[in-house]
């Protein structure tokens, strides 16, 4: 009876024994393992951020390289005016080359196009667009060419119309006659007389004197005549007495 009971109890243990192993197996089958070089490719993969900041700044730096022949065709007067060009690369997110004070050019498509916008009273408005470096050295030199023409033409106090409005406002039969090539319009143009106008100086006033009483003078000069006329008087007196012996 007791064999049995020892057999029984050394049975189940077994059982148990078994299915324990069997439990830890399937527990580890079921666990997937991690890819091998999965961390070290992420690590080593590229910031493609960075990628594109580069590749932007090195367009536009190429683009400021091929426009500095048209910045020093400019003439001196236009220069000197308010709105002049700039023809300035400065840093940022993204990086911009200033043509002037309103419009630049940007990179998009991650560095690939050159984005030619202008800020203006109405909103923020396209000029061109393109992949081509050398499109967009056109671009800008035409902008530059018709913004000289509008400046020489203009009188005082019109205000300034971006190119597209200047061009639509030009007939189509007439367009290719009337827009002038770039060499023609930047030599062409002719320094404008500037006009001063006159500082006038600030107006002097002068403030009136306070009134003064009169009979306060008058009442002071009295007195002060009644004092003397006694002092005088007692001293008139004392020389004419005789000093006692």
């Amino acid at each position: 009876m007791a064999q049995s009971d020892a057999g029984l109890i050394s049975g189940k243990i077994r059982e148990l024994t078994r299915l324990i192993r069997e439990t830890r197996l399937a527990e580890t089958l079921s666990v997937e393992p991690e890819p091998v070089g999965s961390a070290q490719d992420q690590a080593s993969a590229p910031d493609e951020t960075l990628v594109n900041q580069m590749r932007a700044q090195t367009r536009l730096e190429a683009l400021a390289q091929s426009l500095r022949s048209v910045h020093a065709d400019i003439p001196k007067v236009a220069k000197a005016r308010q709105d002049a060009f700039t023809f300035a690369l400065l840093p940022g997110h993204p990086p911009r080359f200033w043509v002037d004070l309103s419009s630049f050019v940007v990179m998009s498509d991650g560095g690939r196009t050159f984005h030619f916008l202008k800020d203006t009273e109405e909103g923020r408005i396209s000029l061109f667009r393109s992949e081509s470096l050398e499109d967009t050295v056109n671009a800008v030199t035409d902008y530059v060419a018709d913004r000289i023409v509008r400046q020489r033409s203009a009188g005082p106090g019109e205000q300034q119309k971006t190119p597209e409005a200047a061009k639509s406002a030009v007939p189509a039969d007439k367009a290719e006659q009337e827009t002038p090539t770039v060499s023609t319009a930047i030599h062409s143009a002719r320094p404008e007389a500037a006009v001063q106008q006159p500082v006038l100086p600030p107006p002097i006033i002068i403030q009136p004197a306070p009134p003064t009483n009169d009979w306060v003078k008058l009442f002071l000069a009295f007195t002060l005549g009644l004092f003397v006329g006694a002092v005088l008087l007692f001293v008139a007196a004392w020389l004419q007495t005789p000093s006692a012996i």
